[in-house]
């Protein structure tokens, strides 16, 4: 019992330091007191945002998305959800931005959408960079924010597995909207990578590919790595941070629905038997989630119908901003090869 209480406990707030919606991002929570190793691997974590390759160009497309909504070339758009715990949104927010000189009365139905998902403590506004790509090629863009992130409800944030569940609810509004022919590729970054990935792709007709960039392979082996910002790694301190994960697991089950052992990415790829066709991308200096787990998702997905790119020098989120005509390329490349519809490539 002492044992399960210490768990639980300890769970209970780490779940609240890091699963529970915060309005702002003051760092409570957060150790006070870090040693300058602790300082430095959290500093790490965040390198991407410090890096003007990657930091700059995401803040001036969000600006250029935020014009757009105002001059109405974007579309906001709410669905309803089914909220599986009482503390679940009761609707999710998404924007379909429509191609470049399309207005939403000119955009029918077109052969290929794309829907764009972020990572953790993101929203909408930060795959703008990716919108504007889809969009210069023809193809609307449906950015969403995940449950708990933007303009979405919810208290708690899912770390992609309740937000894969939610994939669905976009794809069968882009059906409806577009037509059941329409082809949709899950484009997701970072935690919206794991939502993609997790999404039963296999199992719906409409997806035409699948895009994971930065994604983590399990959600328990990320909080683990994670935990070394904060406790050396020897194996007592092991032991004791997969003791208060459990407890964390427990707390995200009463409260969000599921524990961390149906969060693996990794597993979903081994059921996904060549389709769809799946683009893996991951920045080779990526610290927030290790370049091993691009490893392991790349195994998991066998090598039929996968492509996959280790972007050299490429912080976490970087690996578009290293390498844009590679990345765009891999895509479009998987794309034509899925057809029945060929993408033309722009720019």
């Amino acid at each position: 019992m002492g044992l399960w209480a210490f768990a639980l406990s300890g769970g209970a707030f780490l779940f609240w330091a890091t699963l529970v919606r915060k309005r702002d991002d003051s760092g409570k929570g957060r150790p006070k007191n870090r040693s300058p190793e602790q300082q430095h691997k959290e500093d790490a974590f965040s390198a991407h945002l410090r890096d003007p390759l990657v930091a700059l160009p995401i803040a001036r497309a969000r600006e250029r998305w935020e014009a757009a909504r105002k001059r109405g070339e974007a579309e906001d758009l709410w669905i309803p959800v089914r909220p599986g715990r009482a503390f679940g949104p009761r609707r999710l927010h998404g924007t379909l931005w429509f191609p470049e000189g399309a207005s939403g009365d000119e955009l029918t139905r077109p052969a290929l959408a794309a829907i764009l998902v972020h990572g953790y403590t993101g929203s909408a506004g930060d795959m703008s960079f990716l919108a504007e790509e889809y969009r210069a090629r023809g193809i609307p863009a449906l950015q969403v924010d995940l449950r708990g992130h933007g303009e979405s409800e919810g208290p708690f944030i899912g770390m992609g597995y309740p937000d894969s569940k939610d994939l669905g609810l976009w794809v069968a509004l882009l059906k409806e909207r577009f037509g059941g022919d329409v082809k949709i590729v899950l484009h997701g970054v970072s935690m919206g990578a794991a939502a993609a990935i997790l999404f039963p792709a296999e199992k719906e007709p409409a997806i035409a590919a699948v895009v994971g960039d930065c994604g983590f392979s399990s959600v328990r082996k990320q909080f683990m790595n994670m935990a070394g910002a904060f406790f050396a790694a020897n194996p007592v301190q092991r032991a004791v941070t997969w003791i208060l994960l459990s407890g964390m697991s427990a707390v995200n089950f009463v409260l969000g629905g599921s524990f961390f052992f149906q969060n693996s990415p990794e597993r979903a790829l081994k059921k996904r038997r060549g389709r769809p066709p799946l683009a893996l991308f991951h920045g080779e200096r990526d610290a927030l989630v290790a370049p091993e787990m691009f490893a392991d998702l790349l195994e998991a997905a066998g090598g039929e119908g996968a492509a996959a790119r280790m972007i050299p020098g490429a912080p976490h989120m970087g690996s578009y901003f290293y390498a844009p005509g590679e990345y765009m390329g891999v895509i479009f490349d998987l794309l034509g090869e899925e057809g029945p519809f060929k993408t033309k490539r722009g720019r």
